[in-house]
C-alpha cells in the first residue's frame, strides 16, 4: 500500500481535509456521502482491502446492502462498549463476531474502527493487518480517523435533514388529504341523493317509451347516472375515516383467493398472470383483510386499464413474494403503458389521473390503505414499459 502522504506532511493533509469538507458540504444525499467516503478513502490512502458499513434503521449495511449486521448483535454491542479500534482476532471479540450469523461476513477482516457521532455509531470501517500497519507506519492513522469522522458527521446530518424534510412533506400531504376528504364527503352526499331521484325517473320514463331510439337514450342516461354514483361512492369511501379490523392472515392464501376471484376478469382481457411464489406456503401477517383486498383490487383495475391501452400485446401482471427474515417482501408489476416522471410524482394525489375517464381516486385509496397499515410503498415506472410496486409487511 502506498499512501499519498509523506510522513508528517501536514500541508498535504490540510489540503485534502479542506477538499473533503467542501465536498461533504455540497452533498445532501446520505447515500452519495457514503459512496464518496468509500471512494475518497480508497484514493487518499490507497486502500483496497477495506469495507465500510453505515447505520440504517435496525442494521449496519454496506453500499450494496448485501452485508448486514444487526444493531442488536453481540458484536455491535461490544463495539459500542469499547468505542475504539479493535482487533477482530482478539479472543474477547472473536467469539462475538462468529456467534452472530450476519457478523460472519466481516470476520475475514483483522480490525474494526467505529466512527461515533453524538454517542451513535455511524460508520464502521474494516481493514486487514497490513493496511493498519501501513497507516501507523506513515503516521496517517489519526488522519484516517479524522476523515472518517467528518464524513460520518456529514452523513448523520444529511440523514436527519432527509428525515425532517420527509416528515414535513408527509404532514403537509396529510393536511391536504384531510381537506380534500372533507370536501369530497360533502360533495358526494350532495350529489348522491338527486342521482337516486334522476335514476328512478329515467327508469319510469323508460317503461313507457316505445321507440327504440328513446329507449336506448334512457338506458344510456341510466348508465351514466350509475357511473356518477360509483364515483360518489368512491369519494365517500376515500373521505370516510377508517378503523382497521386487523387480524392474522396467511398472505399466500390471501393472494390465492384474490387472484382466483378475479381470474375471469384477467383472462377476458387477455392478461397473463405470473405468480412467483409457492401457493402452498403459509406465513401470517397482521392486516385488515377487507381493506387490503380493496387496495389490490384498485391496483388490479389500474393494471387492466394500463394494459388495455398499451400498444404492446404482451399483457403481463406479475406478483412476487419473498420471505426475508422478519418481513415479507412483495412486488406487484404490470407491462402496461407506464408513467412518465411527472405522472409518477403525482400518482397518489387524489383526483389526478392520466386516463381520459379516470377518477384519480384508485391509487389514492391504495396509498391511504397502505399508510394506515404503516406500509411504505416504492413505485417504479417507465412509459411504454410498465409499472412496479414494492413494499414489505412485518411477519407475525
Amino acid at each position: 500500500m502506498r499512501s499519498l502522504f509523506k510522513k508528517n506532511d501536514n500541508s498535504n493533509q490540510n489540503e485534502v481535509l479542506n477538499e473533503v469538507i467542501e465536498a461533504c458540504s455540497l452533498l445532501v444525499d446520505p447515500d452519495k456521502i457514503f459512496l464518496f467516503t468509500i471512494n475518497r478513502i480508497k484514493e487518499i490512502f490507497s486502500i483496497h482491502d477495506f469495507l465500510l458499513i453505515k447505520s440504517k434503521a435496525t442494521v449496519f449495511c454496506d453500499i450494496s446492502n448485501k452485508i448486514e449486521v444487526a444493531k442488536e448483535s453481540k458484536f455491535i454491542n461490544w463495539i459500542k462498549t469499547n468505542r475504539t479500534i479493535c482487533s477482530l482476532k482478539d479472543k474477547s471479540i472473536f467469539q462475538y463476531v462468529n456467534s452472530d450469523e450476519p457478523s460472519k461476513s466481516i470476520s475475514s477482516f483483522d480490525y474494526a474502527l467505529p466512527s461515533i457521532i453524538h454517542n451513535d455509531i455511524v460508520f464502521i470501517a474494516f481493514f486487514n493487518k497490513e493496511t493498519y500497519k501501513e497507516l501507523l507506519k506513515n503516521d496517517t492513522f489519526n488522519f484516517f480517523e479524522v476523515i472518517l469522522k467528518i464524513t460520518a458527521l456529514s452523513f448523520q446530518n444529511s440523514c436527519r435533514i432527509f428525515s425532517e424534510t420527509n416528515k414535513i412533506k408527509v404532514d403537509a400531504q396529510n393536511e391536504k388529504m384531510i381537506s380534500i376528504g372533507m370536501m369530497a364527503s360533502k360533495l358526494a352526499h350532495e350529489i348522491k341523493n338527486p342521482l337516486t331521484s334522476i335514476r328512478s325517473s329515467m327508469q319510469f320514463i323508460g317503461s313507457f317509451v316505445k321507440e327504440d331510439e328513446l329507449q336506448e337514450l334512457t338506458s344510456d342516461l341510466i348508465f351514466e347516472v350509475d357511473r356518477i354514483k360509483e364515483i360518489t361512492t368512491k369519494l365517500l369511501n376515500f373521505s370516510r375515516p377508517k378503523i382497521l379490523n386487523k387480524k392474522d392472515v396467511n398472505i399466500y392464501e390471501f393472494f390465492n383467493i384474490f387472484f382466483s376471484t378475479h381470474k375471469r376478469c384477467i383472462e377476458e382481457n387477455n392478461i397473463t398472470l405470473i405468480k412467483n411464489y409457492n401457493e402452498k406456503s403459509a406465513v401470517l401477517v397482521t392486516i385488515d383483510e377487507d381493506e387490503f383486498n380493496s387496495a389490490f383490487l384498485n391496483l388490479l383495475l389500474n393494471s387492466i386499464d394500463a394494459l388495455t391501452i398499451s400498444a404492446d400485446n404482451n399483457r403481463i401482471i406479475e406478483i412476487s413474494i419473498k420471505e426475508n427474515k422478519d418481513k415479507i417482501d412483495i412486488s406487484y408489476s404490470d407491462t402496461g403503458c407506464g408513467m412518465n416522471d411527472d405522472e409518477l410524482d403525482k400518482m397518489f394525489i387524489p383526483f389526478f389521473s392520466a386516463k381520459q375517464k379516470g377518477t384519480g381516486l384508485g391509487l389514492a385509496i391504495v396509498k391511504n390503505i397502505f399508510d394506515l397499515h404503516n406500509i411504505s410503498v416504492k413505485v417504479y415506472s417507465k412509459r411504454n414499459i410498465g409499472t412496479k410496486f414494492e413494499f414489505s409487511i412485518p411477519v407475525k
